[in-house]
């Protein structure tokens, strides 16, 4: 009974707003697009829209912790409204996909994955919130940058102040995205590790709980990881090979080839602009911008 009063005041609320923010989007903001590219801005708006806010509140409900550092103390009431926030904004991006990308499987996993960390942390052990909203921080401290970046690339062929914000935000977002989901995120799982392993939450968060915490948010941190490995390994393979055995294809007259795309969750293949200088070729990557993955979720 306690939960069900606890869940209906703000989590049914947190939910009409992402959807309130997606169909603004899609019937207002982006009703002019391409059908693929109004559903991918609309839901990349609704992560603007839960990002960012996230992470103050994540820092909020940290900085106000009596427990400072104890990743199984109980949930105090910031927490749980992060929490609440979060899962809100999983439960509408999982419909989105569930609705129009039905084959997108990597995504719908990675959502109920997610969903099922807080809903358990949430609403079943009331413990253990603290180190999921540091880890929040980490996973969406580049939600804006990449969301934004997104958008832009969306329009990039149609619109060049588009091209141009989405080229720029290329460096600052890959620089900051693999700072926290290749050093800080990782950290932040060992010592997570190692507190549970040393019997830190016994008799407060059930093994089979933290274990399969630990199980969903390293295998999202590895993907990461290897999306980061992946794309520096093309990179540096493609920038050994011939010029005459980059160029795939052509569009607009611009030399571009295929490659494995940097995303948060999977690969996908994406377009490759190539910039010639001194006769040998420097790869600059830029995501096209009209693929599902190219935004990638905590």
């Amino acid at each position: 009974m306690d939960a069900l009063v606890l869940l209906w005041p703000t989590l049914p609320r947190f939910f009409a707003g992402f959807i309130s923010m997606y169909f603004l989007g899609y019937f207002v903001f982006f009703r002019n697009w391409e059908p693929r590219q109004r559903k991918d801005a609309s839901s990349c708006l609704m992560s603007l829209a839960h990002g960012s806010p996230a992470v103050l509140m994540a820092i909020r409900a940290l900085l106000h912790s009596q427990t400072v550092g104890s990743f199984a103390s109980p949930n105090s009431a910031l927490e749980n409204t992060v929490l609440e926030f979060s899962t809100a904004y999983f439960l509408a991006d999982l419909l989105h996909y569930m609705v129009f990308f039905p084959d997108e499987t990597l995504f719908i996993l990675h959502h109920i994955a997610t969903l099922y960390v807080f809903v358990t942390c949430r609403y079943m052990i009331h413990f253990g919130a603290q180190g999921l909203a540091l880890l929040l921080v980490l996973a969406e401290v580049t939600s804006a940058c990449q969301n934004v970046r997104s958008i832009a690339g969306n329009r990039k062929a149609d619109v060049p102040a588009a091209a141009r914000l989405h080229d720029l935000l290329a460096a600052p977002f890959y620089a900051l995205y693999s700072l926290v989901r290749g050093i800080l995120g990782p950290i932040c799982l060992f010592k997570m590790g190692v507190f549970y392993l040393n019997g830190g939450a016994a008799g407060l968060i059930p093994a089979w709980a933290w274990i399969s915490w630990m199980v969903v948010i390293g295998s999202a941190i590895l993907a990461a990881i290897s999306s980061e490995l992946a794309f520096a390994i093309v990179g540096l393979t493609c920038s050994m090979m011939p010029c005459n055995l980059r160029v795939c294809n052509y569009t607009d007259s611009t030399p571009m080839v295929l490659e494995l795309s940097k995303s948060a969750d999977s690969f996908s293949l994406c377009q490759c602009s190539w910039v010639y200088a001194n006769a040998l070729p420097l790869p600059l990557p830029f995501n096209q911008g009209n693929h599902l993955h190219q935004r990638a979720h905590s």
